[in-house]
């Protein structure tokens, strides 16, 4: 059955083949195509923007730059101030190491899943990369 809708079909084909002519492309229809192809890839469909501009940056070091001149340049010594009064030791001492005790066990793996997850982010970095760039 298969075989004679085949024929059929291959019959209604080469009628049809009969009556239509043989059309040829233009002398020029490569370059027309090659023309347009060229013309697609030029076109930008994402430019990448940072937020913010090497300028910005520029001007944020600057200023960061400048500040710290300012600080070593005009800092003064102070004899005696209240700052000097306080003591953290006494209270990190007697606080801050009572509330936070922890076992080995618990510092070993928050060790352990802080590396996996730079491992993570580094495969992640990878990836994205690629994605981005095929």
């Amino acid at each position: 059955m298969k075989a004679n809708e085949d024929k059929l079909l291959e019959k209604l084909v080469d009628n049809m083949m009969q009556d239509s002519v043989l059309e040829d492309p233009s002398a020029d229809f490569t370059a027309k195509v090659m023309s347009h192809v060229l013309k697609a890839k030029k076109s930008n469909i994402y430019v990448y923007k940072p937020l913010i501009s090497k300028p910005v940056f520029v001007l944020i070091l600057g200023c960061f730059i400048g500040l710290f001149i300012y600080l070593f340049i005009n800092r003064e010594t102070q004899t005696n101030s209240w700052v000097d009064d306080l003591n953290f030791k006494t209270v990190y001492y007697n606080y801050a190491i009572s509330l936070f005790n922890f076992s080995k066990i618990t510092i070993y793996s928050v060790i352990l899943a802080t590396f996996f997850l730079f491992i993570q982010i580094l495969f992640l970095r990878k990836h994205f990369y690629q994605q981005y760039h095929k």
